[in-house]
Order: C-alpha cells, then structure tokens, then sequence
C-alpha cells in the first residue's frame, strides 16, 4: 500500500536543533531533480524551492512529513532531507 501524507512542511536546517526522527535523505549530482523529487513525493509544488540553475541548495533542509501507512496503519512522522548538489558534477 502507497503511505498517504497528510502534511508537509519544512522543519528547519542543519544549523537548527531538531527532533530525533526517522529520515530519509536525498542526494545527487548538481541539477538532477532533488528538490523536485521531494516535492512531487509530499504532492506540494512549492514545499521545496527549485530552480532550474545548478547551486541553487546551499544548506542541508529538512522537512517534516507526516504519514498514514498500513500495517500498522497509524500515522507516522518521518523527515525529508534535501542536500546541495555535489560540487564535482
């Protein structure tokens, strides 16, 4: 079964203290689609801002998802991770 998210928001950079949550982190090259892929997983079109020039993600961001998924079916909130772009690509 497909978990549903029933809110997204963002939580904060690495510099801020958050909460100890499950996470999932996304990384890659500069420019393949991260923070799009973020945003088309929570179904937000602006949660993650996106640019179509390389660079544009300076910090490590993080942001809290919550989620409905069977079994056990209860809510669960995890953290979605956005890192910039690897420098080298």
């Amino acid at each position: 079964m497909i978990p549903k998210i029933r809110d997204a928001q963002y939580a904060g950079t690495v510099y801020n203290t958050l909460p100890s949550l499950p996470q999932v982190a996304f990384a890659g090259r500069s420019n393949v689609g991260k923070s799009s892929l973020i945003n088309a997983l929570v179904n937000r079109k602006a949660l993650v801002k996106t640019s179509k020039q390389p660079g544009k993600t300076r910090n490590i961001n993080f942001f809290k998802v919550d989620l409905w998924a069977c079994p056990p079916c209860t809510w669960w909130t995890c953290r979605a991770t956005g890192t910039p772009g690897c420098p080298w690509a």
